[in-house]
């Protein structure tokens, strides 16, 4: 049994350090254009770009606006995928509970 929790450590180590080594996009931050309009942030899936004076996504990391212009978390984009953060608070309850039971398993 000490080989199974040593493993299961393990796991959760290593998928903690691949969740760190991934990019998941930036955010662009709201913004007036040259216009004077709003423009409300946007989530890029991999870089917020500057290019002139437009703000857009793109997959160049050389063209990245400023880092006082992204951000790496978009309150607009959990506010269109709601569930999201709903299925990881299950899962993370999920988890949570499995861990009680199999401690409790364990000790009993």
């Amino acid at each position: 049994m000490v080989g199974g929790k040593f493993s299961l450590v393990w796991f959760l180590a290593l998928l903690c350090l691949l969740v760190k080594v991934t990019e998941s996009g930036e955010c662009c931050r709201s913004h007036y254009d040259v216009m004077g309009n709003v423009m409300n942030e946007r989530w890029c899936a991999n870089y917020c770009c500057l290019q002139g004076n437009i703000y857009s996504c793109c997959n160049n990391w050389f063209f990245r606006a400023p880092a006082q212009d992204r951000s790496t978390f978009c309150v607009n984009w959990f506010a269109r995928h709601i569930w999201v953060p709903i299925i990881v608070a299950l899962i993370i309850l999920g988890l949570l509970i499995g861990c009680g039971v199999c401690c409790c398993c364990m000790c009993c």
